[in-house]
């Protein structure tokens, strides 16, 4: 289920992380300088571990490894979960009526009426939690029944997983999962690194690394060694915080600092290393996996939460009508308190008093018993149908949609707001290399100019200064001194590209981009690289300058990364962080610089193919979302000290040497890549002087080794002091290139985000890349096009952030009161407030602001202003964000404007904004799966996302709509039958309705016409909603379910109930119903209602049907079918106990006219209003919705017509038979549609047209047009051969009819037939001649 290696069994996996877990603080360990000080990171009691000395360890009672993800034990599963569905307001609520009901003399229906539809609907709940719980149950023992080798007895053994104990040593191997927090001792490798998976656990894919301490990796997987081995480590209690490890580690008189750096979680996958040791440091509960796993919080739909309210509503209408009954049952009581046979016992006061609680339980069910199970049956079909909708299954990675939140189904269909990511996202995270600025030279480009002459002002770079430079550094750097090979010409050519098929270990798939402009399109040869330049060979191998630059700039791109190089079979494959590395270590590979190897002191490099580098590795300073660089600090082969680094152009040119030739070039290319959609990187390096490195390298190592509790209070201090040492060294860079890399849209985006748009969905799109490269990607994408006005934001400080913003919500506002006071005749717009809506006849707007100017902006008081100009424009883009603003967009957006809002992403980064937004939706991307953990939908590509919102979530908003009031409706039409009989009953709380027809009601008769309904209605098919996206409005607007919508339907159900209830009163009750003088009882009448009251609630759901389906006909009138069946066999039966109310009674009144006609006219009578309304309301006042609707139905019947027309071909059978004799031309055509047109045309000839028609129809049309003679032949067969042999000017026509071949061959030196035969929309002219 969850291991993707078939060689693993399932007993090893440690942790199913799709069961509505959420890891909050995996936010912190991809942000950690955005991490905040909880309880969990503070300094708790400490933990000693005995290494050898169990028995110490058992004293502590550390916890055990078996973990308990289910929610009950075996022993109190049943008990637990009856008591959590006890405690529901909804059956606290029918528990309290069954109660009642089972008082003597209380309950007017009988004790078991509301006890058994309860009892059926309350174990159905708890046999799905029970069915849920052994899921998890089994789940959990497929982990806690796993194996791992546990050092005991002097050998390593295999141990369950639930017997490991702290203190343990055990061995993984390469594949397997760690069974505990382990702190590594040794592993296989010489470097005594290792490998690991983290995806179970963060979403990641990529690979991490952990090395072990220099001190430990002598005891490798030495039995002897290990049983002598003993130790002591005093550590921090159980966090959450996954980079959380103080402590300290004793052993032979040595003492080492506990960091995270060689710590191992249980949940990830030792990978690529054939095994380590190590010491378990926490087990089960106490592992940060289980820390960290939480119930995800709960969301519910804007209609669940509106739903709660008319509930509440309708208790206190129940209570109304209850109290009026009882009232009215009191004054009752004292006005026939002396009529002798009621034998009253009690005042009038204390008997309307106790009848309160006789009317409670007969009203019972206006709030219906059934309403919370209909629902989840209905939103359970509704999920199945997401889930195996094929139009969202991606067979390129076999991914379907999943649906993770069930009830947000109908939350899909009222999204106002979508906030995107772009990487990802929107694009395809497939990273191609296709062009590259070097020395102010553009590669991958026809135009490979010296662009030096293009220049931009360089005055914000200087405005951060350089800092100085000492004399190697403000130098021309010298070449590496590497002899080139002459003959080499690239990767591109001569180089075996067989180790290049990523075996499924790239974070990223080869991407065939689209062309450049250059003169070589072909599909690259090299994955991931596009750029086929000559222009970049010659100069590589010029050696000058030139060359030089070009060197050292893919020298940096083959050593400075997080690359993972793969060696089996002898070939090379890469892991890579992310795409983008992936694609600039393929560029250096594919112009001679192969990434080899990498161990921890070294980077091993092959150059053209044949030569071998080594580079020592001094020093990795890492890639942080606050530093956006990396830096490597390296001994180069010739001795030099080099830094090398790449990072984003917002840090690069802060840290450049003065006096840079190439940086005003750079800047102009930066803004060309980024315009033609380029994720672009600067490439850097500088050369160091070793004594100044020696210097620098001391401070370094020194914060290394801070500890934390001791020197820092967190792990955070400790990066931060890290980072501020690194900024030390990273100065007076020389800039050598900038790198484009291409990020392709997805398919379908542009034609995705039209139909959102046109559907009124408001898309932001939030990334972290740069402006230009957003820009380009909202063209591209279809988020704007070149009519759209820019508004573009940045600043950087928060007043002229705020004076930015205010100054162009003034210019908007008066521009719209301009606009309306044009289009009104000087009537202008009081509604300046900032809340107006985009004016279609002013030019669209795009607001682009970017992460500096979101720091000012995204307070309360500005955050206001920023919303204001938003609304103002159809589109925002937010570059340079965080994921922290992503998440704060998205709280500021739902705080002020409270729409609804869909937040979509692919990554970790994506997860805060996903969590925050009211549905998020996690895309299946090549940046794990931690966005579709936290999601609560799944999807594989973000065109799917539009047939989720305009299909699926369009029909569940408006099927779950009509259920809820429908379901409402149908009750209080039965409960007011009975309100109205109270009346005539002297309010004494008599039922007018059998007991069991009672109960039926809800749980049989109305349950599965409305269930069905509830998933096969449409109101328009899928066609009709891609071509009029603006129904989706409807959604937006709640047209279908609000407070007025609900009154209408409970009043209607008001009506209903008192057209049925006073017809059949009337006429049944007032009037003699049988010849021989008898009026019906009690029961009979209220069969007669009952009867009624089905036809009418049944031909209501009819008239709100739109599409019909044999299921639809088969439950609707089958529901009817079965209440007639059960009333005859219920009436045969005569006990006391059964059926005796009724014995009888349907035969009885059967016999009567009065009840067939009141079957026809009382829903007539009750329905009318609805129709005409109905009718009146399409007709003349009709809606959008309404006008779309007939012309879908027009375009059915055409289409209907279209299919009967090619039926009706098929059966049209008529033999063609032309005869030719002496100028006589006998031309036999079948028509479908019975119209045969024969033009004739003749010189010195006479045609005689035979038209044979289905209706035997002859129609003769001679029209003389320049002597053509046109037949038209239709054949079933759709084949018409005419071969035409001019021999003295004759012809011969062949007329293929039903496979039946006539051949008519026409010899005359004086005579001439010209036939014309039109076969499918097929003309063939042949032109005769009368030589005569």
């Amino acid at each position: 289920m969850y291991s993707e290696d078939p060689e693993i069994p399932m007993n090893q996996e440690p942790f199913n992380n799709s069961n509505n877990v959420s890891f909050n603080n995996f936010n912190n360990f991809m942000n950690p300088n955005e991490e905040e000080t909880t309880e969990e990171n503070k300094t708790l009691a400490p933990r000693t571990v005995h290494i050898g000395n169990l028995e110490h360890n058992y004293k502590h009672g550390y916890g055990k490894n078996e973990i308990a993800t289910s929610r009950y034990s075996s022993i109190s599963r049943i008990p637990r979960i009856i008591v959590s569905q006890l405690v529901r307001l909804i059956n606290v609520y029918f528990i309290i009526i069954i109660v009642l009901s089972l008082i003597d003399g209380v309950s007017p229906t009988g004790k078991f009426t509301t006890l058994g539809p309860w009892l059926i609907t309350i174990t159905i709940s708890v046999l799905r939690e029970i069915i849920e719980d052994l899921k998890r149950q089994k789940q959990d023992e497929a982990v806690n029944y796993g194996t791992s080798e546990v050092f005991r007895n002097g050998q390593f053994v295999q141990t369950l997983w639930k017997d490991i104990r702290v203190g343990d040593i055990v061995k993984v191997r390469d594949r397997q999962y760690f069974p505990a927090d382990i702190y590594l001792f040794s592993t296989s490798e010489p470097e005594n690194v290792c490998w690991f998976e983290s995806k179970n656990l963060d979403g990641e894919t990529n690979l991490k690394q952990r090395q072990a301490t220099k001190e430990t990796v002598y005891l490798k997987d030495n039995a002897e060694l290990l049983s002598n081995f003993c130790g002591l480590i005093e550590c921090n209690s159980p966090t959450k915080d996954l980079q959380h490890l103080k402590g300290s580690f004793f052993f032979d008189d040595n003492y080492v600092i506990l960091t995270s750096k060689q710590l191992l979680l249980r949940g990830t996958k030792l990978r690529n290393t054939e095994w380590i040791n190590g010491v378990v440091m926490y087990t089960g509960i106490d592992t940060k996996l289980m820390q960290n796993t939480e119930k995800v919080k709960e969301k519910k739909s804007h209609i669940e939460d509106l739903t709660n309210h008319f509930i509440i509503f309708i208790f206190f209408l129940q209570i109304l009508l209850c109290g009026g009954s009882a009232i009215a049952n009191g004054v009752w009581s004292t006005d026939h308190h002396d009529v002798w046979y009621l034998s009253f016992t009690a005042s009038g006061v204390v008997e309307g008093g106790k009848s309160f609680l006789t009317f409670l339980v007969l009203y019972n069910n206006i709030i219906p018993i059934s309403f919370y199970a209909t629902i989840e049956v209905v939103r359970f079909i509704q999920t199945c149908f997401i889930n195996n909708d094929i139009e969202m299954y991606h067979e390129e990675t076999d991914t379907p949609a999943l649906v993770k939140t069930a009830n947000l189904n109908e939350e899909l269909g009222q999204i106002e707001y979508v906030f995107t990511d772009k990487t990802g996202t929107l694009t395809q995270n497939a990273m191609t290399f296709k062009k590259c600025s070097i020395g102010g030279y553009v590669y991958g480009d026809n135009n490979n100019n010296n662009s030096n002459n293009q220049s931009t002002s360089l005055d914000d770079i200087n405005n951060g200064g350089a800092s100085s430079s000492n004399e190697i550094r403000s130098n021309e750097m010298m070449s590496l001194e590497i002899p080139i090979s002459p003959t080499y010409h690239t990767g591109i050519t001569n180089y075996d590209l067989n180790n290049n098929n990523n075996n499924n270990n790239n974070n990223g798939a080869g991407s065939s981009s689209s062309s450049n402009s250059n003169s070589n399109s072909s599909k690259p040869l090299i994955p991931f690289v596009d750029l086929n330049d000559d222009k970049l060979l010659e100069d590589l191998h010029a050696k000058n300058e030139q060359s030089r630059l070009i060197e050292e700039f893919f020298y940096v791109l083959s050593i400075c990364h997080s690359v993972i190089p793969l060696q089996e079979d002898g070939k090379v494959s890469y892991i890579a962080t992310s795409p983008d590395e992936n694609a600039l270590v393929f560029a250096a590979k594919s112009f001679g610089f192969e990434f080899i190897h990498k161990t921890t002191k070294a980077v091993y490099l092959k150059k053209n193919g044949v030569e071998d580098l080594k580079f020592e590795l001094l020093n990795v300073l890492d890639f942080s979302s606050e530093r956006k660089r990396m830096s490597v600090i390296v001994k180069t082969p010739t001795g030099r000290i080099m830094l090398y680094c790449k990072g984003a152009d917002s840090v690069i040119f802060d840290k450049l040497a003065p006096n840079q030739p190439n940086a005003d070039t750079a800047i102009t290319h930066i803004q060309d890549f980024g315009y033609q959609g380029l994720r672009t990187l600067c490439v850097a390096s500088t050369q160091l002087d070793e004594r100044v490195y020696q210097q620098w390298s001391q401070q370094y190592q020194a914060a290394c080794a801070l500890t934390i509790g001791l020197d820092v209070p967190s792990q955070s201090e400790k990066d931060k002091e890290i980072e501020r040492v690194a900024e030390l060294i990273e100065t007076d860079f020389q800039l050598l290139g900038v790198t484009g890399v291409e990020d392709k849209l997805q398919d379908g985006v542009p034609e995705t985000i039209q139909l959102l748009t046109e559907a009124g969905i408001k898309m932001w799109m939030l990334t972290g890349d740069g402006q230009e490269n957003a820009i380009n990607i909202g063209y591209s994408s279809g988020l704007m096009n070149e009519k759209y006005e820019m508004i573009i934001i940045n600043e950087r400080t928060k007043e002229n952030a705020i004076q930015e913003l205010n100054r162009h919500v003034s210019e908007q506002i008066i521009l719209q009161q301009e606009n309306n006071n044009s289009n009104n005749d000087g009537s202008g717009s009081d509604d300046n407030d900032g809340s107006i809506t985009p004016n279609e006849e002013r030019n669209k707007l795009v607001l682009v602001i970017d992460g500096g100017t979101l720091k000012f902006v995204l307070d309360d008081a500005v955050g206001f202003t920023f919303l204001r100009l938003a609304k103002m424009c159809d589109t925002v883009i937010c570059c340079r964000v965080s994921p922290h603003q992503k998440s704060k967009i998205v709280k500021l957006v739902r705080k002020t404007f409270a729409p609804k809002t869909l937040a979509i992403g692919d990554g970790a980064n994506d997860v805060m904004m996903i969590q925050c937004a009211h549905v998020g939706v996690g895309v299946n991307g090549k940046e794990g799966n931690q966005a579709i953990y936290a999601a609560d939908y799944s999807i594989s590509q973000f065109q799917h996302l539009g047939r989720l919102l305009m299909v699926h979530g369009h029909h569940s908003y408006r099927r779950m709509s009509k259920l809820i009031c429908y379901i409402f409706y149908k009750n209080i039409v039965l409960y007011f039958c009975q309100f109205l009989f109270a009346i005539f009953s002297g309010w004494s709380g008599q039922t007018l309705f059998e007991t069991y027809n009672l109960t039926a009601y809800s749980v049989v008769y109305t349950l599965i016409p409305l269930i069905v309904y509830c998933v096969m209605e449409k109101d328009v098919n899928e066609r009709t909603i891609y071509q009029h996206p603006q129904l989706y409005k409807e959604g937006i607007q709640h047209k279908y379910f609000n407070h007025f919508t609900f009154l209408q339907w409970v009043a209607n159900g008001f009506y209903h109930g008192f057209v049925a209830f006073a017809l059949v009163y009337c006429t049944v009750v007032k009037s003699n119903p049988f010849t021989n003088g008898q009026t019906q009882e009690l029961y009979a009448f209220g069969i007669i209602v009952y009867s009624c009251v089905m036809l009418i609630v049944t031909l209501k759901l009819a008239l709100e049907t739109h599409h019909w389906t044999w299921i639809n006909h088969l439950a609707m009138w089958g529901s009817l079918v079965v209440f007639f069946i059960w009333n005859v066999i219920y009436a045969t039966i005569n006990t006391t106990a059964v059926g005796s109310n009724v014995y009888y009674a349907i035969f009885h009144i059967g016999e009567s006219a009065h009840y067939y006609l009141l079957l026809v006219f009382v829903p007539t009578l009750a329905l009318w209003r609805d129709f005409t309304w109905k009718y009146v309301y399409r007709t003349f006042l009709p809606d959008q919705s309404h006008i779309i609707q007939e012309i879908q139905r027009k375009n059915n019947n055409n289409a209907i017509n279209f299919l009967l027309f090619n039926l009706s071909r098929r059966h049209n059978n008529n033999n063609n038979n032309n005869n030719n004799n002496n100028n006589n031309n006998n031309n036999n055509n079948n028509n479908n549609n019975n119209n045969n047109n024969n033009n004739n045309n003749n010189n010195n000839n006479n045609n005689n047209n035979n038209n044979n028609n289905n209706n035997n129809n002859n129609n003769n049309n001679n029209n003389n047009n320049n002597n053509n003679n046109n037949n038209n032949n239709n054949n079933n067969n759709n084949n018409n051969n005419n071969n035409n042999n001019n021999n003295n000017n004759n012809n011969n026509n062949n007329n293929n009819n039903n496979n039946n071949n006539n051949n008519n061959n026409n010899n005359n030196n004086n005579n001439n037939n010209n036939n014309n035969n039109n076969n499918n929309n097929n003309n063939n002219n042949n032109n005769n001649k009368n030589n005569k």
